[in-house]
C-alpha cells in the first residue's frame, strides 16, 4: 500500500509525503515502512534500507544509493522527480516535487 499527501504546509516546508507499507517476502530487508517526502529543497527518505534511485522528469537517473535505514537527505534542484525503492515485494515508485 502507498499513500500520497498532496497538501502543503509552508511553515514546515513539507510539500509532499509518501508512506510505503506492507513489506512481505522471503528477502524482507526488515523494513515495514518507508517515508519519502520533499522538505526544504531536499528529498528525504526515512526508515528504509535498500536501493534508492531518483530520476528527473526526463527519466535520467540523477541519484542512486544504498540506504542503510538512517534518514537520507538528497539535495536536488527544484523540479519533479520519481523516487524508486527496491523492496521485497517489488519496486515502489513515487513522484516528489522539490520546491
Amino acid at each position: 500500500m502507498s499513500s500520497y499527501y498532496n497538501g502543503g504546509n509552508l511553515s514546515t516546508g513539507i510539500s509532499k509525503l509518501v508512506t510505503v507499507t506492507g513489506i512481505t517476502g522471503i528477502e524482507n530487508t526488515g523494513c515495514s515502512e518507508a517515508t519519502v517526502r520533499a522538505e526544504h529543497g531536499n528529498i528525504v527518505v526515512e526508515g528504509y534500507k535498500g536501493a534508492v534511485r531518483v530520476c528527473n522528469a526526463t527519466g535520467a537517473t540523477v541519484y542512486r544509493s544504498a540506504a542503510n535505514g538512517a534518514t537520507e537527505r538528497i539535495s536536488l534542484p527544484n523540479g519533479l522527480y520519481v523516487v524508486s525503492l527496491d523492496m521485497a515485494d517489488g519496486v515502489h515508485s513515487v513522484k516528489v516535487l522539490v520546491e
